[in-house]
């Protein structure tokens, strides 16, 4: 053929084919240029790009929204205003409002991080004052805060304060504390010994006057006089502090006021139910007094916990530290894990392929992808924060890379089987293209799914589906820029009569064979499977039809039966570890449900809800934003504040967060009257004017706020150099983050309407307040995760099935692939309700993701059914796209499944509920795909799939 020829034939040949050809002449030559390219990519991505994996769990708040955005500012208010109520000059005004401040999460972490050390040096100093031990610690309240913490539960229906259970745990401190010491891990005295914790044991120790007695000696002591006098004031101290209980103080001080008690009681010794109604004690706990985390998380399995004994204990500190060591420690074993499901995917790739050539080329195509995409993540999307979530990206990529390594080489060999005595170049002008069109469906809509999800305002959420997203697409390039060269290498291997076990295994040289297709397929053991499977298929059709409608209408029934949790507590670990179990089991203490009666609402004037930070990185804040409107001297200003707290505690929704609690600009009132009646102070006389009550006039009212504050340590309302900037009352509500959603909501919306009531009847200068609570905080995360699953949902549903769509260019083609991902969708919410899952919003960005996944084998077979060439009928297209895409679809899927099962090892529990929905989610797929799909298609599939819709196109746009 002349060359003018065949640049006239390119001419009217597609691009893809074009590239496929040019592939196809220099394979060795791009293989090689596109591997050189991914290493550099890969280099720069992780050293250039500052790669570093984020485990310490923070982030998972919203950002942007406008309660996240009112518990920006109010929390960077709340850290600074010690240090704006002590300065004099605004500087730190200054920088506060124009510089970003780190995020107040991981602020708080490092202060209380230093808390302990801090805690050991003062304890160490005060041992100086003792030949042995510093008792005085006992009644610093900082000995219950973040220290070892071992909660106790009796087993059976015994009570913790019989003779027998006190005497296990007597002994199983005892214990604990020789390992402390052995390690040089506890304080407080001056010999190297240990502090005995605070426990019941203690407390029973200061009651008998027997500090230092063995626990034998201890309780044999402890006759059943002794008991039930004990017992008694046991009960009473917590029904004093339970009936008299004051907030201010929180659950661990103030307890020497309560008269009843006996010396060092703490509320964390009695559990919620204990009090004279009910002498039994089913829960307590011993604080160690301990530091250096990682050295106890390291012997914590000797810590004695009682097995053989009538109680059991679990160890954690009070700031759940050994559960962020382990997620650590567990993310590492989980990166085995995912090796593990690599070297499924690999063994996968290898019986597939029947190539150790192809499936090397397949596994470099899905490792490049990582680095890659983070090249995109961190440099393209500026994206810095890469969270822990992300690493199950790795589980997801492995499963779906394998996935396009099978349909390129299936679509190869198809291509070589119809064409035997073609060159290479000819199989790749048929073979590449249908593939890259093939695989680009899927990938589409995967990639959606992840990113669909992006809209959700939770940085660590956003994070992971915009990475797993880049995966998704990387393994698509890559796919075509290492695995496209090599099956060109690999079928001019083969063509030259090279056939050694790295380029093949395969026992018959198939691709050398001059038999026709229909003969090879019949020599294929998966082919002959299938064949029989559609001779079934199409015998008992309509039977296999009725049971499917059956079966869809049963799923839909049960799946519209889940529900949102009891509790919005978002917890990584399953409910059987021990860090769990203290978790849980600190629930029970009197000290937890002295808390969780109600939650902290504050009301804020002087700041605008706003977050100048970056919203995707979470070690950042925001700067202050001052409400440059506030101005509350006014007369009208200053009544309608101090009327303001009257009637906001008047309402059903909003209490003082104690009795007798007052509004700051209330004590002020108070404080006027008071001076103006009795002794005047030199505050008042030097700036008051002489005022008896509110209103003052607009000259003098901030100069004698501002000096009542200073003088009273009034840190709620701060100014800077004489000018009133913000002011913060407090409120409660009854709804806490742990709620049930409905809860928060309904209490939300409460305040939300009372507020929109009071601004807009607020005097000028006062009118712009704002009330925030972190409670409403984490239910506007749980809200907005919910959103991003319904709003993602349809996103992913929408654009699969207008993938379909032009796809097949089949109406009808489409309608039967949408009532497949419907059953897949419900089948497996039936499924987790029936394993007794709640919508979460852990299951509700997995649902979301995997609709994008559940669509992919629908696409192939539908793509495959429309492109079979030719006047065909839906039975002849039917058993073409089951026998051709079938191998492909089976070897993807038990791919998934066996990636899904390594991941259902793992111990953070969102990678396991993303294993189970990933597995059922598989499995329905794979039942909806070669049972539901086919079954229409064979029964009712059209005959000319595309007809309708290119006759439609050629009457509106002319002809196609």
């Amino acid at each position: 053929m002349k060359n003018s020829d065949v640049s006239e034939k390119e001419d009217k040949v597609s691009a893809a084919v074009l590239v496929a050809r040019a592939i196809a002449r220099n394979p060795c030559r791009v293989l090689v240029c596109n591997v050189i390219a991914a290493i550099a990519i890969s280099a720069i991505a992780f050293f250039a790009g500052e790669f570093e994996l984020e485990i310490d769990n923070t982030g998972w708040l919203s950002r942007g929204t406008v309660i996240a955005n009112r518990q920006y500012q109010y929390a960077t208010l709340r850290s600074y205003k010690y240090a704006l109520f002590s300065e004099t000059d605004g500087s730190l005004w200054e920088e506060l409002t124009s510089v970003v401040q780190p995020g107040f999460e991981v602020d708080e972490d490092e202060r209380r991080k230093l808390s302990a050390e801090e805690l050991k040096s003062d304890g160490m100093r005060k041992t100086q004052m003792s030949d042995t031990c510093d008792i005085s610690l006992y009644e610093d309240d900082q000995f219950v805060q973040n220290n070892l913490v071992a909660i106790w539960k009796s087993k059976g229906q015994s009570s913790i304060l019989d003779a027998s259970s006190l005497r296990s745990i007597c002994q199983s401190e005892v214990e604990t504390i020789s390992v402390l010491k052995e390690r040089q891990l506890c304080y407080g005295c001056s010999d190297e010994s240990c502090l005995q914790p605070v426990s019941l044991v203690l407390a029973l120790r200061v009651y008998l006057d027997e500090m230092d007695s063995s626990c034998e000696a201890l309780i044999d002591q402890y006759n059943p006089l002794v008991q039930s006098t004990f017992t008694e004031l046991l009960a009473n101290c917590t029904d004093d502090i339970r009936k008299n209980y004051n907030p201010a103080y929180g659950p661990y001080y103030g307890i020497d006021n309560y008269r009843s008690c006996p010396d060092w009681f703490k509320t964390t010794l009695v559990d919620e139910q204990f009090g004279e109604e009910n002498a039994v004690i089913r829960y307590t706990s011993s604080y160690f007094l301990a530091s250096d985390y990682d050295g106890m998380y390291g012997v914590v399995d000797d810590f004695s916990k009682g097995e053989d004994s009538d109680i059991l204990g679990v160890y954690e500190t009070n700031y759940e530290d050994f559960t962020l060591i382990l997620l650590d420690d567990e993310l590492i074993n989980d990166m085995v894990l995912a090796t593990l499901a690599g070297i499924a995917s690999v063994l996968a790739m290898i019986l597939h392929t029947k190539s150790i050539w192809l499936s090397l080329m397949g596994i470099l195509q899905i490792v490049f992808s990582i680095p890659l995409a983070y090249f995109i993540y961190y440099f393209i999307g500026r994206l810095s924060f890469f969270p822990f979530l992300n690493f199950i990206g790795v589980f997801v990529l492995f499963a779906l890379g394998a996935d396009d390594v099978f349909v390129a080489t299936d679509k190869w060999k198809n291509a070589r089987l119809q064409m035997p005595k073609a060159t290479t170049e000819e199989i790749a002008a048929v073979a590449l293209p249908n593939a890259a069109g093939a695989m680009l469906l899927t990938t589409s809509t995967t990639a959606v799914a992840f990113f669909a999800t992006a809209i959700c305002p939770v940085a660590p959420i956003m994070c992971f589906v915009v990475y797993c997203g880049l995966l998704i697409i990387m393994d698509y390039f890559l796919n075509m820029m290492l695995v496209f060269p090599s099956l060109c290498l690999y079928d001019k291997w083969i063509m030259s009569g090279n056939t050694n076990c790295f380029v093949t295994f395969s026992k018959r040289n198939s691709i050398l064979d001059e038999n026709d297709e229909e003969s090879e397929v019949n020599r294929s053991l998966i082919s002959r499977i299938l064949q029989h499977y559609y001779t079934f298929l199409h015998k008992f059709r309509i039977v296999l039809g009725i049971v499917s409608m059956v079966a869809l209408a049963i799923c839909l029934i049960y799946a519209i039966q889940l529900d949102l949790p009891e509790t919005a507590e978002v917890r990584l670990l399953p409910d059987s570890h021990q860090f769990q179990k203290h978790f849980l089991w600190k629930q029970e203490l009197f000290s937890s449900s002295l808390t969780m009666g109600r939650s902290d609402v504050h009301v804020v004037w002087g700041l605008e809800p706003a977050d100048t930070g970056n919203h995707n990185n979470p070690q950042t804040g925001t700067a202050l934003v001052l409400d440059e409107s506030f101005a509350p001297t006014s007369s009208k200003a200053q009544i309608y504040l101090v009327n303001f707290c009257e009637r906001l505690f008047k309402t059903e929704f909003a209490s003082k967060p104690y009795d007798d609690y007052q509004c700051p600009i209330n004590e002020f009132n108070s404080w006027l009257q008071s001076q103006s009646n009795f002794t005047t102070s030199v505050e008042y006389t030097k700036n008051c004017d002489g005022a008896t009550s509110i209103p003052l006039p607009e000259n003098i009212f901030e100069k004698c706020i501002i000096s009542w504050g200073k003088l009273n340590r009034e840190t709620n309302i701060l100014d800077d150099q004489g000018t009133i900037k913000t002011m913060v009352i407090k409120t409660s509500s009854i709804a806490k983050y742990n709620s049930p959603y409905n809860i928060l909501d309904n209490e939300w919306n409460k305040f939300q309407n009372w507020f929109e009531d009071e601004r807009s009847v607020a005097p000028a200068g006062v009118n712009s307040m704002f009330f925030t609570s972190s409670d409403f905080h984490w239910y506007d995360t749980n809200g907005k995760i919910l959103q991003t699953a319904f709003g993602a949902a349809g996103i992913a549903i929408g654009f699969s099935t207008l993938v379909v769509l032009i796809a097949s260019r089949s109406f009808i083609l489409t309608l039967f692939s949408s009532i497949s991902i419907l059953y897949v969708l419900v089948a497996t919410t039936a499924t987790l309700v029936a394993l007794g899952w709640t919508l979460g919003f852990l299951e509700s960005i997995c649902f979301a993701i995997l609709i994008g996944i559940s669509c992919d084998f629908v696409i192939h077979f539908s793509h495959a059914y429309k492109h079979h060439t030719g006047e065909l009928s839906r039975n002849e297209r039917t058993k073409y796209a089951l026998i051709h895409m079938g191998p492909s679809i089976l070897a993807a899927a038990a791919t998934t499944l066996t990636a899904a099962t390594v991941m259902l090892f793992c111990q953070v529990t969102f990678f396991t509920k993303f294993a189970t929905i990933l597995f059922m989610t598989i499995l329905h797929a794979v039942i909806a795909t070669f049972v539901i799909f086919l079954v229409l298609v064979d029964t009712l599939g059209p005959s000319q799939p595309a007809r309708f819709v290119n006759n439609t196109i050629a009457k509106c746009f002319g002809k196609i």
